[in-house]
């Protein structure tokens, strides 16, 4: 079974085209009986028309716009002040660089990084767990 940003089988692709090129079936009459979109039909039959096969494409994966410079300053920014919250990352991150991210570009790096940003504000607060 494929998941999400899994390719679907070949045997479904090409059981999809199949049914298209015998001709007689809509597309998105197609799209309902495999259990696919009716995008993915299309795609499907467009790509076996013009590079003659159905074979997934490489796969892309999203290219981080905080490289290891950037991730070198968030370490520098959460060391400053460890309990800033992302928000206030994000802004001392944004003074600090010509080109501005998105809060979740930092909480991507974050993660990548491998930092941690639990807090328990009971504990900061009272000195004690909360009950």
């Amino acid at each position: 079974m494929s998941g999400p940003g899994q390719a679907l089988s070949l045997d479904l692709r090409e059981r999809v085209v199949s049914a298209y090129l015998e001709g007689g079936v809509r597309m998105v009459d197609l799209a309902a009986r495999f259990g696919v979109g009716e995008a993915t039909v299309k795609r499907w039959v467009r790509r076996h028309r013009t590079r003659g096969t159905l074979e997934p494409g490489p796969f892309y994966a999203r290219k981080s716009i905080i490289d290891e410079a950037g991730e070198a300053l968030i370490r520098a920014i959460i060391s400053e002040k460890p309990d800033l919250t992302r928000l206030e990352i994000t802004a001392a991150y944004n003074e600090r660089v010509e080109r501005p991210v998105s809060t979740s570009a930092i909480q991507r790096a974050i993660e990548r990084i491998g930092l941690t940003r639990k807090k328990r504000l009971s504990m900061q607060r009272k000195g004690k767990p909360s009950e």
